[in-house]
């Protein structure tokens, strides 16, 4: 793989270390945004990876507007809509964010967001499980920025593969890469429009293309409190002990595989 897709919102989660001393496998699993900025090279890489599984966490009309046209006929195509798009959102906070400069309003509004989604993924959390341990790796997850939805998503799987909550938080973090990217382009005004119909004061911008860990841990606290953890919020959706054996064995292993790489 060639360092264009990285420029993008795009990673593979291996190397992460876990609580029991192992790390995340590499050539498993990927993080990306959407299809949206997919050209040239970037598909050629993305073709490369032979990717056998594609969890798409996007609306019907997200995925509509940008679909997965790259891949494979071999490659399953998933459709996961978490339906957490913060347009739709019944919130009166959301709507002074039109005018509102105060960017603890800003937090606010984000932090409520993600704590929503994992009840949002619930549904869908065994169809991913069950579709890793079937076989289809390498897989891909995204929704449109790759850092919210997807955000929420990868911190969850990496919660119940024991990746330590430090890297979990790491991880996450590097998402600002959508943003920056965003200020690069010049794109912000034509993409606020395109989505939510107005162009948000300078704080909710902010907020609303950037990363902050205040916010997954607000999805992580909402495990805690809502399913009294990952193996609770695992047994609601049908993830069983056994299934999240298996994706441990699957996702991690107890041997530093990047380091040993490097070293080769």
């Amino acid at each position: 793989m060639t360092d264009q897709l990285t420029r993008l919102n795009f990673r593979d989660i291996g190397g992460l270390p876990t609580e029991a001393g192992g790390f995340v496998r590499p050539g498993i699993f990927y993080r990306t945004e959407g299809p949206k900025n997919f050209v040239g090279q970037h598909l050629e890489d993305l073709k490369a990876l032979g990717v056998r599984a594609i969890f798409d966490l996007r609306s019907d009309g997200e995925r509509e507007r940008d679909p997965h046209d790259w891949h494979d006929d071999d490659c399953q195509w998933l459709a996961l809509d978490m339906n957490t798009d913060l347009r739709a959102a019944d919130t009166t906070e959301w709507e002074r964010l039109r005018d509102d400069p105060d960017p603890a309003l800003s937090q606010l509004v984000m932090s409520q967001n993600y704590a929503a989604m994992p009840g949002a993924l619930l549904p869908h959390w065994s169809k991913l499980a069950k579709t890793l341990l079937d076989g289809a790796v390498p897989a891909i997850i995204n929704c449109t920025a790759g850092k919210d939805r997807t955000g929420v998503a990868v911190g969850l799987l990496l919660k119940t593969v024991g990746v330590t909550r430090d890297a979990i938080l790491a991880d996450y973090l590097k998402s600002d890469i959508f943003g920056k990217n965003m200020v690069l382009q010049g794109s912000i005004e034509q993409g606020f429009m395109e989505s939510f119909g107005f162009m948000p004061n300078q704080a909710a911008v902010d907020a609303l293309i950037g990363v902050d860990a205040v916010y997954l841990l607000a999805s992580l606290d909402q495990i805690e409190t809502k399913w009294g953890g990952i193996e609770g919020y695992c047994d609601a959706a049908g993830v069983t002990a056994a299934m999240r054996t298996e994706l441990s064995r699957l996702l991690t292993t107890d041997t530093d595989i990047v380091k040993n790489e490097k070293e080769i």
